[in-house]
């Protein structure tokens, strides 16, 4: 008789990308038994954990009952059995990496043979702990208005869950939220737009994967305003759209985290892979870099100047000096004369799509002379496809703590918008930056309330205190606006479980600009660590715009 062996891959676990397979065995030979009952054809794992195993198979018609024998031997020595009605089986309390065989046949009600056993397969359990429970079944999507959709599903492992959502099926640019009970309505989302959704278990206390992701599932939004909280999408006149970035790429000469040798090739890709038409940098000192990746003598070389050579053309620094003399490439024997230099904060942009009009730069108040520096640097630009003209400022302020410097911020923000004022010239305008307050900031985020004030919109509408609700947004798609501006370095990269996350950054735009995106950029896995170097302890944001 031949021997018939069947190959069946089970299941890949994405989390951990352990491969499981299962194999029919060849069966023992039929005896001369008669049996009312034709033998189920092989069963197959439909779901497999670390401790345990869904088996299904084929009905046989009329059966009344089946029992599934399963053994850690070849042989099916010390069997254990699970009866059932149905034509599947959870098999539980198995060990970790461990191959278990398994067959089923038709039997009574009592308990009686009525067919052979099928062919047996065998599954491998995986071996890594933390991937001990089913993935979430039955994950179900349904579009509740035109900026929320409601998710449920079955009940899986110890009851918290991993939920994300994206505008693509491979998940990319995906949101996460760490959800207590089988549903939740996800908010903030952007009208007329079709979601992905998908949901793991997770522990309770970190957020450590437990399962694999579940099937997808899918929502469309309903046409109408961006968000039930209040979020109003401003359109320009289309005749422009220029993409806008600010990035604190943090000095070289600071301490914790790599050093920029180590950090710097992290930084370029990730501005070049956002196609910027103009960005702010903060912190790109002026000061001199070593030879050799930072091990040899100093060189005739500043960060900010290595880092637009790295992005290379077309990307050119707005302002080339690094420092307010007349001999501008180094502060020693300082004779003043003003260069438009602003030490660390530049603007970069993209020769090819705009030009350079015009450029300087203003010294912010500050409180001790022993305090940093601190800087706005602004520019007009002319959009060349377009010939239309718009105002961009790039500034970064104090960030020490206590009431003094609470109200110097204060002060530093309403210098910004003298300047605008002064120099923008009527045209739309964009001040971004790291202005070193947050929506929990104590008593409260006076930068962002100032700008405000000044007659500028925060396109995220990310005021303070705020949780889900977005009151004054603008923007029209979201792209992890929930991670923080700020990472500290840490590999899970900072998120809340809000539709804005905690920023330092911001990108603030004058009335009429449109917004039809903003992105916090985090090169993420589904576990929200991130994927190789950390390029600086700030994530860089980005927002495309349109022109009124």
């Amino acid at each position: 008789m031949s021997r018939a062996t069947t190959s069946r891959l089970v299941s890949v676990l994405a989390a951990t990308m352990v491969v499981l397979t299962m194999f029919a065995v060849p069966s023992t030979p039929a005896s001369a038994a008669t049996y009312d009952y034709a033998a189920p054809g092989t069963p197959r794992a439909s779901a497999v954990a670390g401790s345990a195993v869904v088996l299904d198979w084929s009905a046989v018609s009329g059966a009344p009952r089946y029992k599934v024998r399963y053994s850690a031997y070849r042989s099916m020595a010390h069997s254990r059995y699970v009866r059932t009605t149905s034509t599947s089986a959870t098999i539980t309390g198995l060990s970790r990496g461990k191959t278990y065989y398994f067959t089923v046949r038709v039997i009574s009600s009592s308990g009686s043979s009525l067919s052979a056993y099928s062919a047996k397969m065998w599954v491998k359990t995986p071996s890594t702990l933390s991937l001990k429970y089913f993935a979430p079944a039955n994950l179900a999507a349904t579009a509740a208005s035109s900026s929320q959709v409601s998710t449920s599903w079955s009940a899986s492992g110890p009851g918290t869950y991993r939920l994300r959502w994206a505008t693509t099926a491979s998940m990319s640019g995906a949101v996460t939220k760490k959800v207590s009970g089988t549903r939740y309505t996800v908010s903030g989302l952007s009208a007329a737009t079709t979601y992905y959704f998908q949901v793991k278990v997770v522990t309770k206390k970190k957020g450590a994967t437990r399962s694999p992701y579940s099937d997808t599932a899918t929502a469309t939004t309903d046409a109408g305003s961006a968000s039930s909280a209040g979020d109003t999408p401003v359109t320009g006149s289309g005749s422009a759209t220029i993409t806008v970035g600010s990035y604190n790429v943090k000095c070289a000469n600071c301490s914790g985290g790599l050093s920029w040798y180590d950090r710097r090739a992290a930084v370029v890709k990730t501005i070049l892979g956002q196609d910027v038409d103009v960005i702010g940098i903060q912190e790109a000192s002026q000061g001199w870099l070593r030879a050799d990746d930072g091990a040899g003598d100093k060189i005739d070389l500043s960060q900010f100047e290595d880092l637009a050579n790295r992005l290379g053309a077309p990307y050119k620094l707005a302002n080339v000096h690094r420092n307010n003399c007349v001999k501008s490439t180094t502060p020693t024997n300082c004779v003043y004369a003003d260069q438009g230099a602003s030490q660390g904060t530049k603007i970069i942009y993209n020769s090819d799509t705009l030009s350079l009009v015009k450029q300087g730069s203003v010294q912010l108040p500050y409180i001790d002379t022993a305090d940093n520096e601190r800087y706005v640097a602004w520019a007009i630009f002319q959009h060349k496809a377009s010939g239309e003209k718009f105002f961009f400022a790039d500034t970064h302020l104090e960030n020490a703590k206590g009431d003094a410097y609470y109200q110097l911020r204060i002060d530093q923000t309403k210098k910004i918008l003298k300047v605008v004022a002064d120099e923008s010239q009527g045209l739309p305008s964009y001040v971004v930056g790291d202005f070193n307050s947050y929506k929990w900031t104590s008593p409260d985020n006076a930068p962002r309330a100032t700008m405000l004030n000044g007659d500028f919109v925060d396109p995220l509408g990310n005021y303070d205190r705020s949780k889900y609700d977005t009151r004054g947004a603008i923007v029209q798609h979201r792209i992890r606006t929930n991670f923080d501006s700020w990472n500290n370095y840490e590999r899970v990269a900072k998120h809340d479980d809000y539709v804005n996350g905690t920023y330092l950054d911001y990108i603030f735009t004058s009335p009429g600009i449109g917004v039809p995106e903003w992105e916090t950029v985090v090169d993420i896995d589904s576990d929200n660590k991130f994927i190789g170097t950390i390029p600086s302890d700030h994530n860089m944001i980005r927002a495309t715009t349109t022109l009124p």
